[in-house]
């Protein structure tokens, strides 16, 4: 069986390169609306004519870049899921798969060809997801096979972690323990998978680098690590304070992760009286792009995440506790606050794909009866977050738009005053050093210059306003 070849991941890569066309659309049409409102003067009365023209051909180019990128996006994820269940089909069915696609991709250049008005870039991007269709195609014969092998007992004893009650432990004896088993995890040579080796040597790094952290959390989700790392008294503390990441990130980027935790740690004992604490949290599935559009895994995160805030509150009932939640992170919190309104006192959710109809519904009780304060910024560069919203996706509403919600800027200050108006307005003034979010990343990523801002990198506009609200009062 042939078929042209074709990767619905670069096809999901040029849904985003379309949504960041259409955001730097948007921005030029914000600058001009507001230069065709401002202006009075009679002399300049036919440029801004003109200006208004320009403003309403570019909103129309803006909603075709935006729509083209959002169905591009969903007929990438379905045929990500088709490729999927090709992987376990009979040959018959493949077979009936191949005809029924060719069909459809005969069926769809010629539609794409009647509709080519005006030399439109629209056929070009069709185009590409018929190859794109033929990756269903060639990868419809493969199988997956796990090589069959005796388990160490460390391994098994790493899985069953997580179920063992370890309730009214301190967090000193936890850290032990876990530490003990990475160092004989790490000591097996045989029986654990290279990318499993590299995620338990992140979080060997980590702890290197920060050799006061605890490791409060460590198991094995089949062959992956769980982990979460504290920073300070957590016991003690008058705050702790959640950092709980989004999709692509696991126990491998621990490092990355936790150096935004402990730098918001760091930042916010020197600044404020009450003792602070931080958790990076990396303690759930939060799955990839193709994932993404489902709750299933926010679902299972949320659950997680209640017992272990549920364990804290336990062991440190006084504490304000408070979360970031960054990308599908926030998505996870919406979850739990279905299930426990009164979980958390205040959270951030920063790059936000969105929060269920339920979740939204529960933040709006939650928020109007005074038991949670939520902050919620997306950059207007951060084209993944906005895949998110979609009405075909189970998180399709925006915590922005929520009745309640503190909504602050992520973009950068005004070149000549360095200042940033926000809802709270508790921040005003930044160093020149300050930046605007640049993209979806939490953190600056490898390879990112010195002028590269993600979420939660220090200076950041995102990151003074997370930081100045936390010790706000402290």
């Amino acid at each position: 069986m042939s078929a042209p070849p074709g990767d619905p991941v670069a096809l999901l890569e040029r849904a985003h390169e379309h949504l960041r066309a259409a955001a730097r659309i948007e921005a030029a049409t914000d600058d001009l609306r507001s230069l065709t409102a401002s202006g009075s003067s009679l002399a300049v009365g036919e440029a801004l004519e003109q200006t208004a023209l320009t403003v309403r051909l570019l909103e129309e180019a803006h909603e075709r870049y935006r729509g083209t990128a959002l169905a591009l996006r969903e007929y990438a994820l379905a045929l990500r899921d088709l490729q999927d269940r090709a992987d376990q089909a009979p040959q018959h069915v493949l077979e009936d798969l191949d005809a029924a696609a060719r069909r459809a991709i005969s069926a769809i250049d010629t539609t794409v060809t009647q509709s080519d008005h005006g030399g439109w870039h629209q056929r070009d991007l069709l185009g590409s997801a018929l190859g794109v269709a033929g990756g269903l195609l060639l990868r419809g014969a493969s199988t997956r096979r796990r090589s069959a092998h005796a388990e160490p007992p460390v391994l098994a004893e790493a899985r069953r972690l997580r179920a063992d009650s370890l309730d009214g432990r301190p967090y000193d004896e936890r850290d032990d323990r876990h530490r003990e088993l990475l160092a004989r995890l790490l000591r097996t040579g045989s029986g654990i998978s290279e990318p499993t080796r590299t995620a338990l040597e992140a979080v060997t790094e980590t702890l290197r680098r920060y050799p006061d952290a605890q490791l409060i959390s460590f198991w094995l989700d089949g062959d992956e690590p769980r982990v979460a790392i504290g920073f300070g008294d957590l016991e003690h503390a008058d705050s702790v304070t959640y950092v709980v990441h989004g999709i692509n990130t696991d126990s491998a980027q621990t490092t990355s992760h936790s150096t935004a935790a402990y730098n918001l740690y760091a930042d916010a004992s020197r600044r404020s009286s009450r003792d602070e604490a931080f958790i990076a949290w990396l303690n759930y599935d939060s799955g990839d792009i193709w994932s993404e559009p489902a709750i299933a895994l926010a679902d299972r995160g949320a659950e997680t995440l209640l017992a272990d805030v549920g364990e804290l509150r336990r062991r440190n009932p006084t504490a304000t506790v408070s979360g970031v939640f960054h990308s599908y992170g926030s998505t996870t919190f919406g979850q739990s606050i279905i299930v426990d309104p009164t979980a958390f006192d205040e959270a951030y959710l920063i790059g936000s794909p969105g929060v269920s109809h339920a979740a939204a519904r529960a933040l709006e009780t939650a928020i109007a009866g005074g038991r949670l304060e939520v902050h919620a910024t997306q950059a207007r560069s951060d084209s993944i977050a906005t895949l998110g919203h979609s009405t075909s996706w189970e998180h399709p509403e925006r915590p922005l738009d929520l009745p309640g919600v503190s909504v602050f800027s992520s973009e950068g200050a005004d070149a000549t005053t360095h200042r940033v108006v926000n809802a709270r307005g508790i921040l005003s003034a930044y160093d020149p050093g300050s930046g605007g979010v640049d993209a979806h990343d939490l953190d600056r990523p490898e390879g990112g210059g010195a002028d590269f801002f993600g979420y939660l990198t220090r200076d950041s506009v995102a990151y003074r306003y997370v930081l100045d609200s936390l010790t706000e009062g402290g």
